[in-house]
């Protein structure tokens, strides 16, 4: 099979849509200029399914995101920080350096009491209010305050 013959019908399987414009692409020149672009509003064609105020980000990368932030303040010669070694034994150094962790690891961590007691007096309650904001703001039951 001759590959100059392959290459353009490769091209012409990957360009081929069922799209109106993508049919038009290689054919069409000038297309028609907008006609309702407003400076400052977004552009859009229909409307979106839900508001954009109701959309929240995911909680669980949000308490990724801040055990990343706690286990970054933590003293790594510390014993909290050699808790997590012994842990989590398949997770890297490195990784727990990064605090590259898992919703399972996370779920791990939150409810282990051995962990809280190994963190010094500053990071238990950092931990302790920590645990408070998962359970009361980010949980399936949210508090009324």
């Amino acid at each position: 099979m001759d590959c100059n013959q392959t290459i353009p019908s490769l091209f012409a399987f990957c360009a081929s849509g069922t799209v109106e414009t993508e049919k038009k692409h290689y054919i069409k020149k000038v297309w028609p200029k907008r006609q309702f672009l407003i400076p400052v509003v977004k552009n859009e064609e229909n409307e979106p399914l839900v508001a954009s105020e109701k959309i929240l980000l995911p909680p669980l990368h949000i308490k990724l995101g801040l055990m990343k932030n706690f286990v970054k303040a933590m003293d790594c010669g510390g014993s909290g920080f050699q808790y997590l070694r012994l842990k989590f034994p398949k997770v890297s150094e490195t990784k727990i350096k990064e605090c590259i962790f898992l919703g399972p690891q996370f779920r791990q961590l939150m409810n282990d009491p051995v962990f809280e007691s190994k963190l010094t007096k500053l990071e238990a309650a950092a931990w302790t209010s920590f645990k408070e904001l998962e359970e009361n703001f980010f949980g399936n039951h949210k508090a009324e305050n």
